[in-house]
């Protein structure tokens, strides 16, 4: 037992020291795992070129941070309960859907400068919101239940949609 307060500090410095270090290395380690799922969604939409793909995810911070590594190497989008943005910066949702399906919003199409083919959102779009203009859902990760899977893919799989089938991928959270 620690009978002074010289020992007691010390260990409380060890302490933070050591958490200090473990909080850089899950740093460090988180934005290797976001560059790689970047690079992965990045050969997705490539892959699929021509094809609006939507990419959905629980939590904003993952749409942010792969949105921070996308938005410049493609047609991107995000959309949070926070609002939407592109690489020119924030627009409002209602603009950044029409951008993306201009067919399920009936919007007119965008100018070719305006485009976007990766919509990077949270699941805050996976009920209710038309997107049968994409093709290809991707789950940034993988919720509780089965259902929030099916709902998100209920996006783009609906009556008046242009494709016969949605492609869809599963990432590793």
């Amino acid at each position: 037992p620690l009978t002074n307060g010289a020992e007691l500090l010390a260990t409380v410095r060890r302490h933070e020291a050591a958490l200090r270090g473990l909080a850089a290395r899950l740093r460090a380690s988180g934005a290797a795992a976001d560059d790689a799922r970047a690079s992965l969604l990045a050969g997705v939409v490539a892959k699929h070129g021509g094809e609006k793909v939507v990419a959905f995810a629980s939590y904003a911070e993952t749409v942010a941070a792969l949105f921070g590594r996308l938005r410049r190497v493609s047609r991107a989008a995000a959309l949070s309960g926070g609002g939407a943005a592109v690489a020119g910066g924030r627009i409002s949702r209602r603009e950044a859907l029409a951008r993306f399906a201009p067919v399920a919003t009936g919007a007119p199409p965008p100018r070719e400068a305006d485009r976007v083919d990766l919509l990077l959102a949270t699941d805050l779009l996976s009920e209710g919101v038309n997107l049968q203009d994409a093709s290809v859902v991707v789950h940034l990760d993988l919720p509780w239940t089965p259902a929030r899977l099916e709902q998100r893919v209920g996006r783009a799989a609906r009556l008046g949609a242009r494709h016969r089938e949605v492609t869809v991928y599963a990432m590793s959270p």
